[in-house]
């Protein structure tokens, strides 16, 4: 497992008998999971990381990150920010091997993959303080006193549970694999009231490998050989930022990777501290207006005018608008094998992104999500 491109990565055996037999593995294989211990810094500080090293065994096929600790809010009432509380993680990393990052998300990112793999999800177990009406719901008071808080974060390490394509071979001692978080800073979630303060402190940090074993079986000559799912595929999510300067309709080239293009997530911002949003009057003033996504520099095969209509798609497809006004092109909704993108032989991969005239661009950002089965 060493490289950064679908040509160079490995996620198969290099000194065991195997074979790959899906049904039968489903059959042999028992399923775990457990917590993994933090390597170093398991609480870090603002804008400092900590990572988990994932155990040598099984096959790994999903991760779940999991932030306990209180919200002080001291003299004067705060506010919540629009990155409210899942914001608290600025970064999401799964690195495979030396080089390879399969997985690189922000925490509001990968709270947004929630909605998405789990249609019709809502939230009933973390605590949010507030309710989860806060959730990236900005401006909202938060009293003074003392909230406890307790986040997850569902790392999409497979594309989904039942063919558990994009799972990591991880029965092996030569294989390294490590889940790294960073922390943001409390003003990334939180506004202070005037004269007044409100600390994040994170009190207790968890992380959950869930894993199939890769059972043995007799290969009928006196030995054995290991039976296996579908692992011939890696599974990439990254997010790519991209600045955002001008109103009206703003082309983007986006990385060209070596597989097939299943979603892109979009998250836009016209400044730090406040977001566009696909679901306004194209006359507010956070509004985004349109999307396209097109190849080979003239060929437009999705438009989206106004960009509700992709919006009701989302809703549709998952029970509900993303959180954190964010938005997703996706081929796996209606027929994966047919609408799956090939980037292989594409010269160029672009989005256009309609910006609503009457948005104030002060540092302007958009963040794309490109998932890609390698």
């Amino acid at each position: 497992m060493l490289g950064t491109s679908g040509s160079q990565l490995s996620n198969l055996p290099e000194t065991v008998p195997y074979t790959i037999n899906p049904t039968l593995w489903r059959q042999l294989a028992v399923m775990e999971n457990f917590q993994i211990s933090g390597s170093n810094n398991g609480n870090p500080q603002a804008g400092q990381s900590a990572e988990f090293n994932l155990k040598n065994t099984g096959i790994c096929h999903n991760l779940v990150l999991t932030l306990e600790g209180t919200i002080v809010v001291a003299t004067a009432a705060a506010t919540t920010t629009d990155k409210f509380p899942y914001g608290i993680v600025n970064n999401v990393n799964l690195a495979v091997g030396a080089q390879s990052k399969l997985i690189n998300l922000t925490g509001t990112q990968v709270n947004a993959y929630r909605s998405i793999r789990h249609p019709g999800y809502i939230e009933e177990v973390d605590i949010i303080p507030g309710g989860i009406a806060n959730i990236g719901n900005p401006g909202q008071n938060l009293a003074i006193g003392t909230y406890n808080f307790l986040l997850t974060y569902e790392v999409p390490v497979v594309v989904d549970e039942v063919s558990m394509i994009g799972s990591l071979y991880l029965n092996s001692k030569s294989v390294t694999a490590t889940l790294e978080w960073t922390r943001g800073n409390d003003t990334d979630i939180i506004t202070p009231g005037g004269g007044g303060s409100a600390v994040v402190t994170i009190t207790n940090v968890y992380c959950t490998q869930y894993t199939g074993s890769a059972p043995s079986q007799s290969d009928g000559k006196g030995g054995s050989i290991q039976v296996l799912p579908d692992l011939s595929r890696l599974h990439s999510v990254n997010s790519f930022p991209f600045p955002l300067t001008g109103l009206g309709d703003t082309r983007i080239s986006i990385p060209k990777q070596e597989g097939l293009l299943q979603r892109l997530l979009i998250e836009a911002r016209y400044s730090p501290t406040g977001r566009l949003s696909p679901i306004v009057p194209s006359s507010a003033v956070n509004a985004l207006t349109d999307f396209n996504f097109g190849y080979g520099g003239n060929k437009i095969p999705k438009q989206y005018t106004p960009i509700q209509v992709l919006a009701a798609e989302n809703n549709a497809a998952y029970g509900r608008v993303l959180p954190y006004d964010m938005f997703v092109m996706d081929t796996l909704v209606a027929d994966p094998v047919r609408d799956a993108i090939n980037m292989v032989n594409l010269t160029e991969i672009a989005v256009t992104i309609g910006v609503g005239n009457n948005v104030v661009l002060n540092q302007g950002t958009v963040n794309i999500v490109e998932e890609v089965l390698l």
